[in-house]
């Protein structure tokens, strides 16, 4: 049975930027659906998310200078 190689998407700067972008815009939508449970937990996972991927975009950026 031949073993299927698992593929890495590999992102560019602009698909990690509009990942940024939308994450943006669907923090606030995370917030409202749940927002009758909402903790400030909650708002640390969303700030820890944010961070994240602006990282990830910044790295990004380095690696693409190279």
């Amino acid at each position: 049975m031949e073993q299927k190689k698992s593929r890495r998407c590999l992102m560019t700067e602009k698909m990690i930027q509009e990942i940024v972008d939308d994450w943006e815009d669907w923090k606030h939508d995370v917030y409202e659906n749940n927002k009758s449970t909402w903790t400030q937990r909650d708002d640390k996972k969303i700030d820890i998310i944010s961070e994240m991927l602006k990282e990830q975009l910044e790295f990004q950026k380095a690696v693409d200078r190279k």
